[in-house]
C-alpha cells in the first residue's frame, strides 16, 4: 500500500538586490538556518495558491496564484523523517518583482539577501536551499557581480523584470 505524499511548497521571490529569505524558528530541523519561505500545501489547494497563501502569511506581500510559476519538484522518501513516508516540494517562483521590504507575518525574520551572502554562510542554510537555487538557475537569466571584494554576487531576475 503506497501512501499519499506530503505536499509542501517553496517560494523563491527576487528584489533588485536579493531574494526574499526567511531565518526559521521552527519545525525544530530548521530553527537558526536560513531558508525560502513556505510551508504545506493544505487539502484541495494547488501549488500555486499555497504560495500565495503562504508568501502572503510569512512576508505580508499579497499576491494571486497567477503570479506564481512552476520551478520543478523535489521528491523524496523520509517526509518528517519517517522512511517510507514520500513527501514533494513544489518550487514556485514569484513572477513579479518585488518593490518593498517584506515584513515578517511570524516570529521569524524575514530578509533581502543576495546569493552570495547566504552561501558565504555555509551551514547556516537549510540543505535544500543550493538544490532549489541550480533549479532556478537553469529557468532564469543570471547575472554575475563581481563586486570590489571579489565575491561573486548572483542577481535572479524573473521573466518580466528580463523583458
Amino acid at each position: 500500500m503506497s501512501m499519499e505524499p506530503k505536499t509542501y511548497v517553496v517560494c523563491v521571490a527576487a528584489t533588485r538586490t536579493g531574494v526574499v529569505f526567511v531565518h526559521k524558528k521552527r519545525p525544530a530541523w530548521q530553527a537558526g538556518y536560513f531558508n525560502f519561505p513556505g510551508g504545506k500545501i493544505e487539502s484541495g489547494e494547488t501549488p500555486s495558491q499555497a504560495a500565495a497563501r503562504e508568501f502572503d502569511e510569512e512576508c505580508l506581500v499579497q499576491s494571486e496564484p497567477h503570479d506564481w510559476s512552476y520551478i520543478g519538484e523535489i521528491v523524496g522518501d523520509d517526509a518528517d523523517g519517517v522512511p517510507g513516508r514520500p513527501y514533494c516540494v513544489y518550487i514556485m517562483r514569484a513572477r513579479f518583482v518585488l518593490r518593498r521590504q517584506p515584513d515578517s507575518g511570524t516570529d521569524e525574520h524575514v530578509g533581502i539577501h543576495s546569493l552570495s551572502y547566504i552561501f558565504r554562510h555555509r551551514g547556516q542554510y537549510v540543505a535544500n536551499v543550493p538544490v532549489i537555487v541550480a533549479a532556478i538557475i537553469a529557468r532564469c537569466k543570471v547575472s554575475l557581480d563581481y563586486r570590489v571584494e571579489s565575491q561573486p554576487d548572483y542577481h535572479l531576475e524573473t521573466e518580466e523584470a528580463v523583458n
